[in-house]
């Protein structure tokens, strides 16, 4: 399940993630725009489909919180800040601790990923129906993630898109990620900060680069 988690975590961070729907807390003009919502989503390799539920928390030009959960329990959360990544593993107690130059130098992207092009996606700030990015593993393989949004709903000045699906392809595999967003509201009462938990180790950032080509040959 670790190497399941992380690829998820890593599928949604290489193009971002996100949808949402108004209620909760009343907007406060004197504060940064706060969301919360609940996250469904169904991995799909082949003819194998997992599912996995979790929660998404955002913060403008704050914080991006992700977490992903099996069962009703968490098995990783994922932090973007305006200057890091964070990633922790709860199933093992693990962390992976990056900036964008680490991840941008791990991944090759086309373009490169900032917290600024993150949070766009996340909110949708361009409004884009659908995109692409393009990239390389480990500077030779190259991938492609397709991205499609449907279903928007206008919240404060932002069109957020309630049912995302990603596509990618790499290594000769077509992997399918489709994420839908319940309960989405304004929500100000939670912290836009992290730290790392005590008895965490670090994971290699290189560890990516292995367990995600492993998924990508998952059995048909």
């Amino acid at each position: 399940m670790k190497k399941l988690i992380l690829c998820l975590i890593a599928l949604l961070t290489l193009t971002g993630c996100a949808l949402f729907r108004t209620a909760g807390d009343a907007y406060r003009p004197d504060r940064p725009l706060s969301l919360t919502a609940k996250i469904s989503t169904t991995f799909t390799a082949g003819t194998d489909a997992k599912n996995f539920g979790g929660m998404l928390r955002m913060r403008r030009d704050s914080m991006i919180v992700l977490s992903v959960a099996k069962y009703g329990i968490e098995g990783a959360r994922v932090f973007f800040s305006p200057d890091s990544i964070l990633i922790l593993e709860r199933l093992n107690k693990h962390y992976i601790l990056l900036d964008y130059a680490d991840f941008n130098r791990l991944f090759f992207l086309e373009k490169e990923v900032t917290f600024a092009k993150i949070q766009s996606f996340f909110w949708n700030g361009e409004n884009n129906s659908s995109e692409t990015s393009r990239g390389y593993w480990g500077m030779i393989f190259p991938f492609e993630v397709q991205v499609r949004r449907a279903d928007f709903e206008r919240i404060r000045n932002y069109n957020i898109p309630k049912h995302t699906q990603f596509r990618l392809k790499c290594f000769e595999a077509d992997l399918r990620l489709d994420v839908k967003l319940t309960k989405v509201k304004i929500n100000y009462d939670w912290s836009a900060s992290f730290s790392i938990p005590k008895g965490y180790t670090p994971i290699a950032t290189r560890e990516l680069q292995t367990i995600i080509p492993e998924l990508f040959v998952m059995p048909q």
